[in-house]
C-alpha cells in the first residue's frame, strides 16, 4: 500500500503466510537422493531431474517484476509504464526461447536417444552410431548444440522457417505445434508492447511535440503569418517543452483535486516565487494560490511584448532575461487614467530605469484600470521567460485574504518593484493637481480636438445641431478653459477654439474622465434619437 514496513515481526508473519513454502522446497537438495536410490546411467538422469525443484523460486518472479516500478520510484527513477512493459515482454520472450530450446534438447537426448533420425541428427550436431543403436547426443561442442536449438525456436516463433532445421518425428512435430501456438501469443504480446511504447511517444513524447509543431507551422504558413511572429511562436513552444517535457501542464493537473494542484503548481513555479521579492515574502498559502494561476510566456530578443495603448489584463513577472519598459512620447494613445497618472509613471521610471531584470514586474496598472489600456511599452531586450498573472485571478486571490494582507499585496504590486520603492503613501498621480498638469503636456487631448471629432460625427449622420440642449460638456484642461473663458468675457466673443452657444458642445472645465463619460452619454442619446436597436453582432 505504499508504506515501508520496518517491523520485524510483521515482516516475518507476512513471509510465513506467503513465500516461505516455495523457498523451503527450492532450498532442499533433493538431488542428493539420487546417491541412495539410483546407480549407473540412471543416476545422472535422476540427479538432473531432481535439480528442477530449485526452479520453484521462479513462482515468485512475476510478483517481483510487478514491483520493479515501485522500487524504481523509491529511488526517484521514473520509467514509463510502456517502457517497463517492453522490458518485461523482451525478458519473457528470451526466457521462453531458452526454455523451448532446452526442451528440444531434452526430447533429442532422453525421448529419442535410440531414434536414428531426429532434428539434431539432420542438422548435423549429433551422429548416429549403428553399432550401439543410439546417437551420441552432441558430436560437437555443447554450446554449439544449444545455439542451434535456440536458433530452431527463434525461426519457428518468428514464422521465418528457413528450412535448414525442422522436426523429423511425430513427437517433434507435436512439440513444434506447441511452440508455434504459444510463440505466436508471446510474439503478439511483444509487438503490442512495442506498439504501446511508440503510441506513448506519439502522444506525450518528442514525436508528439514535433507533430504538434508541424501542424502549427503549416497553419501559420497557410495564414501567411509574418516570419518574425512564426519564429516567436515556435520558440515559445520549444522552450515550454524543454522546461516541462509535457505538451500541456494544465491538462496534467486538471484531474487532480485543488489542494494537489496547488502543491504541484507551487513546486513547478518554485523558482519564480522565490526570485520575485514581493512574492517570496507572502505566506505559503498565498504563494500556492498565485502559483496555480500563473501562465508562462517566452519572448525572443527584440520582441514587442505589448505597446502602449494595447488592451491587457495581465501582470508580468520576469523569470529570466531583460525587458525594456518605456513611457510613450505621444500620450494621446493612453486613456484618461494613464494621462492623469503620467507623473507617477515618470517617477517610477526615474526610480527603476527602463531596463527590468529578473525579479521585477510590469503591467501592474491593469489592477486599477477600468479600460485595460496599457500605460507603457514593453520590449524583450534579450530572450525572456515571463510569468503572467491575470487581474481577475489577483482579485480572486485577494478575496480570501485578510484585509491587512490584501492591502499589503496591492501596495507591493503598485508601489514597489523588486526591492525598490517608487511611490510612497497616496499616489499623487491620481489627485487634482495632476489633472491640472495635463495642460502642460503637448500631446494632451484639448477641447478643439474633441469638438472637431464630434462635429465630424454629427456631419456624417446628418444630425448637425441636434445635440443642442443635451448638455454635452468637453474639457481639455482647467486652466486653459478658464483662460479662454476670461478672454471671451473681456472681448464679448467666444474664445479661440470654443464653439458658440449654438455649437455642438459647450466647453467646460471637466477632467479627462468626464470627457469619456460625456462621450458615452452623447452616443447613447444619438442612437436613441435615431431609433437604432443594438443587438448581437452590432457595434
Amino acid at each position: 500500500q505504499g508504506v515501508v514496513i520496518l517491523d520485524g515481526d510483521k515482516i516475518r508473519e507476512r513471509y510465513f503466510r506467503g513465500d516461505m513454502l516455495f523457498d523451503v522446497l527450492s532450498s532442499i537438495p533433493f538431488e542428493l537422493l539420487a546417491l541412495t536410490f539410483f546407480e549407473g546411467s540412471s543416476f545422472r538422469t535422476a540427479f538432473m531431474l531432481l535439480r528442477f525443484t530449485h526452479l520453484l523460486r521462479l513462482i515468485r518472479l512475476p510478483a517481483y517484476v510487478k514491483q520493479i516500478d515501485l522500487y524504481l520510484n523509491m529511488f526517484r527513477v521514473r520509467v514509463a509504464s510502456s517502457t517497463t512493459l517492453v522490458v518485461r515482454m523482451l525478458c519473457a520472450y528470451v526466457l521462453m526461447n531458452h526454455w523451448y530450446a532446452c526442451i528440444w534438447m531434452i526430447i533429442h537426448r532422453y525421448a529419442e536417444r535410440t531414434t536414428e533420425v531426429t532434428w539434431a541428427t539432420r542438422d548435423g550436431i549429433a551422429t548416429w552410431n549403428p553399432e550401439r543403436g543410439q546417437h551420441d547426443i552432441c558430436s560437437v561442442d555443447i554450446d554449439h548444440c544449444y545455439i542451434r536449438a535456440f536458433y530452431f525456436v527463434i525461426t519457428t516463433i518468428s514464422t521465418i522457417g528457413y528450412g535448414d532445421i525442422y522436426p523429423a518425428t511425430n513427437l517433434e512435430t507435436c512439440w513444434e505445434i506447441c511452440v508455434v501456438i504459444s510463440g505466436a501469443c508471446i510474439f503478439a504480446g511483444l509487438i503490442g508492447a512495442f506498439g504501446a511504447f511508440f503510441q506513448r511517444m506519439e502522444i506525450s513524447g518528442h514525436a508528439a511535440f514535433k507533430a504538434k509543431l508541424t501542424t502549427l507551422v503549416s497553419y501559420m504558413k497557410y495564414r501567411n503569418f509574418p516570419e518574425k511572429l512564426q519564429k516567436d511562436i515556435v520558440l515559445h513552444h520549444r522552450r515550454l517543452f524543454q522546461r516541462s517535457h509535457c505538451l500541456d501542464e494544465k491538462a496534467v493537473m486538471q484531474d487532480l483535486p485543488t489542494p494537489l494542484r496547488m502543491e504541484l503548481a507551487f513546486t513547478v513555479y518554485q523558482d519564480i516565487l522565490t526570485n520575485v521579492p514581493i512574492l517570496s515574502e507572502k505566506s505559503a498559502l498565498t504563494r500556492k494560490r498565485i502559483a496555480i494561476n500563473l501562465n508562462t510566456q517566452i519572448c525572443s530578443q527584440l520582441t514587442v511584448i505589448y505597446e502602449a495603448g494595447d488592451i491587457g489584463w495581465d501582470i508580468y513577472f520576469i523569470g529570466t532575461g531583460l525587458v525594456d519598459v518605456t513611457i510613450p512620447s505621444d500620450l494621446r494613445i493612453l486613456d484618461a487614467a494613464g494621462r492623469a497618472g503620467i507623473k507617477a509613471a515618470r517617477r517610477k521610471q526615474a526610480a527603476l530605469g527602463t531596463v527590468y531584470r529578473p525579479g521585477n514586474h510590469f503591467g501592474e496598472t491593469c489592477i486599477t484600470s477600468m479600460s485595460g489600456v496599457r500605460q507603457e511599452r514593453a520590449d524583450a531586450h534579450t530572450l525572456v521567460e515571463l510569468f503572467l498573472l491575470a487581474k481577475d485571478d489577483v482579485l480572486e486571490i485577494c478575496s480570501s485574504m485578510p484585509q491587512a494582507e490584501k492591502e499589503k499585496l496591492f501596495e507591493d504590486l503598485l508601489c514597489r518593484n523588486g526591492n525598490t520603492w517608487h511611490a510612497f503613501g497616496d499616489d499623487p498621480g491620481s489627485d487634482d493637481s495632476d489633472q491640472d498638469s495635463l495642460d502642460d503636456l503637448e500631446p494632451a487631448v484639448d477641447a478643439e480636438h474633441m469638438a472637431e471629432a464630434l462635429r465630424a460625427l454629427n456631419s456624417n449622420n446628418n444630425l448637425r445641431g441636434s445635440s443642442r440642449g443635451h448638455g454635452l460638456d468637453l474639457g481639455g484642461g482647467r486652466r486653459r478653459s478658464r483662460r479662454r473663458s476670461s478672454e471671451s468675457s473681456a472681448d464679448g466673443e467666444p474664445g479661440e477654439g470654443e464653439p458658440d452657444s449654438g455649437g455642438v458642445a459647450r466647453l467646460r472645465s471637466f477632467s479627462a474622465q468626464a470627457v469619456e463619460q460625456s462621450l458615452a452619454r452623447y452616443e447613447a442619446d444619438r442612437m436613441k434619437r435615431l431609433g437604432i436597436s443594438v443587438g448581437l453582432g452590432d457595434h
